[in-house]
């Protein structure tokens, strides 16, 4: 039997996945820069490289049977480059290089008919050669071909720009970044036209797209995977909260009713469809006060909206995921309590993280902590989460927000 997996990443969903594998058996190496990362303190090996490291990767591919990744901000070129060379590589490296670029994702969608929210390209922040280029490099070489070779028109062109879309999109509208945008990091809420600088301050004025602002009543998200065979399966929709667009709480089942579930599901169901790959994907998701279901973004590996399925069901996200790029049979998907609360614990300061009062958390039933291995805390870091399950989400969700008043970091 095969048994070496590689990951590229050692962050918390790194640090998960080796566990699950580690309790499979399998020997696990991932590659990270930092020492000791969270990932790297519970598996075998840690090779130490950025993610776009080409020596490191090709290293790490060369010591595993199985290659898989826990962040798509990676060197693609590099992974489809091992495929040839017959490396087992999942996700597909095609399927992470266009989901990485959130422009080229959402044309993605648009062109298969999958309801998204209207976008439009920054005409001066964009050039097709550009885009065609940085979707295949690395965040440092993204940041040197920006510098380099596609200079913007003249400085208020770009505003002007915004400002015609506000009069199509309407105010508020979403100015997004195409590359290495997660947790919020790479968006800006345009509210009104004094927002704008604002927007460029945070974003810069480079590589930017924009998109109308959805009037959602709800935000879900279904994880679904699909093993080396092409069997799908899917896991029960969930709802997610967010603030200063972070994941703050996911509650499973989502309290919506059997009509939108089936719809949602249906429409992770048909995204994965025009996916290539093994593994865990997550689609997330508006719900409009119509009824109507748009895709939001899409990530090709574990995801934070699937953490609850480590207590709440029979198989857990990530022992799903090693199971489908190791070509073992997919496990059960089914939840088997009632429901789920997921809260995250991030962090609310600057320094060492140090844990307080995990004891008194534990002495409640039915709740679990995932404390992740961060030396260094700071405002809004995902250091941990915490997951509470029982007969309804209302009972879960008062025992979280409890929980999570308690746990210092």
């Amino acid at each position: 039997m095969k048994n070496r997996i590689g990951i590229v990443g050692g962050g918390q969903l790194g640090r998960m996945l080796g566990m699950a594998a580690k309790q499979m058996g399998f020997t696990v190496t991932v590659m990270d820069a930092t020492p000791q990362s969270p990932a790297g303190q519970v598996v075998d090996l840690q090779l130490e490289g950025t993610y776009s490291d080409p020596e490191v990767t090709e290293k790490l591919a060369g010591i595993s049977d199985y290659l898989t990744v826990e962040i798509e901000h990676i060197n693609t070129e590099t992974l489809k480059k091992l495929v040839k060379q017959g490396i087992k590589v999942n996700p597909a490296p095609e399927t992470i290089e266009l989901i990485k670029n959130k422009f080229a994702q959402k044309e993605y969608l648009s062109k298969n008919k999958i309801p998204t929210a209207p976008f439009r390209e920054i005409e001066n922040c964009h050039s097709s050669l550009r885009d065609h280029k940085m979707a295949k490099q690395s965040s440092k070489e993204q940041s040197r071909l920006l510098s380099r070779s596609f200079p913007l028109g003249p400085r208020n062109d770009i505003t002007k720009e915004l400002e015609r879309i506000a009069n199509t999109f309407g105010y508020p509208f979403v100015l997004k970044k195409k590359f290495d945008a997660f947790d919020g990091r790479g968006n800006a809420l345009i509210r009104k036209k004094s927002d704008i600088a604002k927007a460029f301050e945070k974003l810069g004025k480079q590589n930017l797209y924009a998109e109308k602002f959805v009037p959602f009543i709800k935000e879900l998200a279904v994880i679904i995977v699909r093993d080396m065979q092409g069997k799908v399966a899917i896991y029960p929709v969930v709802q997610t909260i967010h603030k200063n667009n972070i994941c703050h709480i996911v509650m499973a089942p989502a309290p919506i009713n059997r009509k939108l579930q089936q719809k949602a599901q249906s429409l992770a169901l048909k995204v994965m469809k025009h996916l290539q790959g093994a593994g865990v994907f997550a689609v997330e998701m508006f719900l409009t006060e119509k009824g109507d279901i748009l895709v939001n973004e899409i990530a090709p590996r574990v995801h934070n909206s699937g953490h609850f399925t480590i207590e709440a069901c029979y198989t857990s996200q990530f022992e799903q995921h090693i199971r489908a790029i190791s070509g073992l049979p997919l496990g059960s998907t089914q939840m088997k309590v009632p429901a789920a609360v997921m809260i995250n614990i991030l962090g609310e300061r600057k320094g060492t993280a140090e844990v307080k009062n995990l004891a008194k958390v534990l002495q409640m039933p039915n709740v679990s902590v995932h404390i992740y291995g961060k030396a260094e805390t700071k405002p809004e870091r995902k250091m941990g989460h915490i997951t509470v399950v029982g007969d309804s989400i209302e009972e879960c969700f008062k025992k979280a927000k409890k929980a999570r008043r308690l746990i210092d970091i």
